[in-house]
């Protein structure tokens, strides 16, 4: 009995002590600690997220091979968030991007690793690695876990769509509960001044000040505040001062050095940002891509995390198309019984800046059956068009695109003055399209576009000066990845195409009226490298 007795308390002591875990702590403690407890995955993932911070990334991946030779297949909830992390701080965005996804179709996924593929994704969103609104997937995050390191990102990317005044909200309450990091601080002094609010800053930066008047970080903002205004003693005074007591940091000595009496006075109010200090608990994409007032520097991290250089696509597709002639002498209906278009696109990036060059080649027959019972067979259209311009990436994961477009088409006509109009066009066309990330691998897009003609003349039968024209077109696609940078997409469309004539052409026509309507199925391969 006493033997059972005693392995009993040996089994509650176990517990108790498994349960005194550290969830945090140095280091040093953590370590300590898993070298008592070896199989505890529990204190090795803090260890591996303590490292993260600290953006040691060998130590972190060594623990992780350790954490995954006791959980190979990450069953339990936060190894796949640290997989993520670490793809992050490897700069391996491709793949942590396909992790997240894939893990938010998991209908039991746990939280931690829920909220942490919201978070990656937000991240990727914010640097224009990939498509999305940072914003919403922030807030997702956030309603998973409402913790301060994700309402921080949340106001950082209110603070990018130059939302100021939601942005000042979430970083004055976070300062508010003390989660006032030099990092907060310098966002939310960067929302007040981008916001015109230069007095709330100044005020601001005096009360960190007389809080903290050995952080160096504050010390050269506020020096930098009182300089913009041409206070040159008062920062030379607040320099000075941390000079005697504390280890001048390289950017306080240049002040210092810059503070002499023949000194221009200045209200260039973005000299008070400065460098923006490290933010440990961004590990990761954010923490290289997203520091404000280095505007060259972020411009060239998202060319650089850009996941391709040139896209091509193969397209091709089916088309039936309704044309209508009305206006003096002419009144049918010409229904096609077949139509096909064919073409590629090309795409390219151009690095560091926001847009890129886009192009297309496409040619396309069709065949007309004309109702009075003529020519039956053998009236067909052809048509070529080709077009190229610039693409640019707008709010919320909507794209614009602006091209020259060039057209010919060649006509069909009868003794009844029923015919398809040929022309040949000069046009400028936009188009815009949007991009949803349905169910993980799919995807969902929208495009339409509408092209006006600059230049315009018809090459069949004469009807009179070109009026008003006009060519548009909504398409519906949705896209499967067959594997890494290839692509398949298919999807229906409508066209709507209009061209009006006015005066007298060499059949004594006026006001004529030549439309066309129907639908299209378009397909396409989609190369990307």
């Amino acid at each position: 009995m006493s033997y059972v007795l005693g392995l009993l308390l040996l089994c509650v002591v176990v517990q108790v002590s498994a349960a005194s875990a550290p969830s945090s702590g140095s280091v040093e403690q953590l370590r300590i600690f898993l070298n008592q407890n070896p199989y505890d995955n529990n204190v090795r993932r803090h260890l591996i997220e303590k490292h993260l911070e600290l953006h040691q990334s060998a130590e972190a991946h060594a623990e992780f091979a350790s954490y995954k030779k006791l959980d190979p297949h990450l069953n339990v909830d936060g190894g796949n968030a640290l997989q993520m992390r670490l793809d992050m701080l490897d700069g391996k965005f491709g793949a942590a991007k396909h992790l997240a996804l894939k893990l938010l179709t998991v209908a039991q996924l746990g939280a931690e690793d829920r909220y942490r593929a919201h978070l990656t994704l937000g991240d990727l969103a914010y640097v224009r690695f990939t498509s999305g609104d940072a914003v919403s997937r922030y807030k997702k995050a956030l309603s998973v876990k409402p913790v301060p390191e994700a309402k921080h990102r949340l106001a950082r990317a209110y603070l990018q769509n130059k939302k100021y005044g939601r942005a000042q909200g979430i970083l004055s309450d976070l300062i508010g509960v003390g989660y006032a990091s030099d990092p907060v601080r310098y966002d939310y002094l960067q929302s007040l001044l981008e916001a015109g609010q230069n007095q709330a800053a100044a005020l601001r930066l005096s009360q960190w000040y007389s809080e903290e008047p050995g952080n160096p970080w504050i010390v050269t903002a506020h020096a930098r505040f009182l300089l913009s205004l041409g206070q040159d003693e008062s920062a030379r005074m607040i320099l000075q001062q941390y000079a005697e007591i504390y280890q001048p940091t390289t950017e306080i000595d240049e002040l210092l050095r810059s503070t002499q009496p023949q000194r221009t006075p200045t209200a260039e109010t973005v000299m008070v940002l400065g460098l923006r200090p490290e933010m440990p608990v961004n590990a990761g994409v954010v923490r290289g891509a997203a520091s404000a007032g280095e505007v060259a520097g972020k411009q060239a991290m998202e060319s650089s995390l850009s996941p391709r250089h040139w896209q091509m696509q193969a397209v091709a597709g089916y088309q039936m198309i309704n044309n209508r002639v009305e206006g003096q002498g002419f009144n049918s209906l010409l229904s096609p019984e077949a139509g096909y278009v064919a073409g590629v696109a090309a795409e390219t990036d151009n690095e560091g800046s926001a847009y890129s060059f886009v192009g297309r080649a496409r040619t396309s027959w069709q065949t007309y059956k004309i109702p009075s019972g003529l020519q039956q067979n053998g009236d067909r259209s052809q048509a070529f068009d080709i077009a190229g311009g610039l693409q640019t990436l707008l709010a919320a994961d909507w794209q614009l695109q602006m091209q020259l477009n060039y057209r010919s088409r060649s006509g069909i006509e009868s003794a009844t003055n029923t015919y398809v109009s040929g022309y040949q066009m000069l046009g400028v066309q936009a188009g815009v399209s949007k991009t949803w990330q349905l169910r993980f691998p799919w995807s969902f897009e929208v495009h339409a576009d509408l092209t006006l003609p600059v230049y315009f003349t018809e090459s069949t039968a004469e009807s009179g000066q070109l009026r008003f024209g006009y060519f548009s077109s909504l398409q519906a696609l949705a896209q499967y990845p067959l594997r890494e940078g290839l692509a398949f997409r298919a999807g229906l469309g409508l066209v709507r195409n209009e061209i009006q004539f006015n005066g007298n052409g060499s059949r004594g026509v006026t006001d004529a009226t030549d439309s066309e309507e129907g639908l299209m199925i378009p397909v396409s391969l989609t190369w990307v490298y």
